[in-house]
């Protein structure tokens, strides 16, 4: 009997693909339409995905490749509005900077927003952030720390190229990408680093990620992928005239992009500006507990 590249014969892999593709499909949808009981979905998708051997290699068809998109941006963007680690660990082979010139058409940042080299950055914060919750010796992740720092400046001044350099038609998709750059600083500073909100190099990311966000013309097309730019700098704004230009930015998407989801965001902001500290309470259990994103 021929067997796949997952060790399992053709037909049970061919089922099992086709069953994840339906499963990811639904929890994209069902997070769209701001359900809550997608967090079963999602893990029952990662252990059909780990079955497949796509955690172990890369997928031979093109329908592999997009499912590897898709368990991706949902399993690191989850993680980061959940505070959970993610399933996929940082050793994935989609996360290796060689596998960006094997990224199948279209790309994981045209489909998500998010440049393929910045959600291995994502996914590496996220899993120091568990380590900090999870009580790992300072020294050791404030190393790792370090490193992922260094790392996320460097792949920036590499990979974000000045507007100048950027074709016409992908100037806002780069603009999105470095929104989500800016994202990835904010949470390495408040969630691994410890920073205080108020910090002047958090406050100072915020008002970068800001001017970005507010520069993209409503319904351009890759600004319907903002959901975690939008939650970052919502839960680190603490000034009123932040606040409002984010509040506007969340309300105008939702009014081009209609979603439940969005909905929730935008309501979520709002109760999450009047809880003081943002770490307890109903605004924070509401964030980490629903679905206020889109992916």
């Amino acid at each position: 009997m021929a067997r796949g590249t997952s060790g399992l014969p053709d037909d049970a892999s061919s089922l099992r693909r086709d069953i994840l593709a339906a499963i990811l499909m639904q929890v994209t949808v069902g997070i769209a339409n701001g359900s809550n009981e997608v967090r079963p979905h999602i893990t029952y998708a990662f252990h059909l995905f780990k079955e497949l051997g796509y955690v172990r290699g890369r997928p031979d068809s093109a329908i592999g490749l997009v499912l590897v998109q898709r368990m991706t941006c949902l399993d690191i963007l989850s993680s980061i509005f959940w505070r959970r680690r993610p399933f996929l660990p940082v050793s994935f082979w989609f996360f290796d900077d060689q596998s960006e010139i094997l990224d199948s058409a279209p790309t994981f940042q045209e489909t998500t927003g998010c440049p393929q080299w910045l959600i291995s950055l994502l996914a590496r914060i996220s899993h120091l952030a568990a380590d900090h919750t999870e009580g790992v010796q300072h020294d050791t992740l404030m190393s790792q720390a370090y490193e992922a720092e260094s790392d996320l400046i460097f792949a920036a001044r590499t990979k974000l190229r000045c507007s100048t350099e950027i074709p016409a038609e992908h100037e806002h998709l780069y603009t999105v990408g470095r929104c989500f750059y800016w994202s990835a600083i904010i949470l390495l500073q408040r969630r691994v680093f410890q920073d205080a909100q108020d910090s002047d190099r958090v406050q100072s990311a915020l008002a970068n990620l800001i001017e970005l966000m507010e520069g993209l013309p409503i319904g351009c097309g890759p600004d319907s992928s903002l959901s975690l730019p939008l939650y970052v700098a919502a839960e680190q704004a603490i000034e009123a005239q932040h606040r409002a230009r984010i509040r506007m930015k969340s309300c105008r998407l939702t009014s081009k992009y209609p979603a439940k989801a969005r909905e929730a965001m935008t309501a979520a902001f709002e109760a999450l500006w009047r809880t003081s500290p943002y770490e307890s309470g109903p605004a924070s259990d509401q964030i980490k507990d629903g679905a206020v994103f889109i992916c």
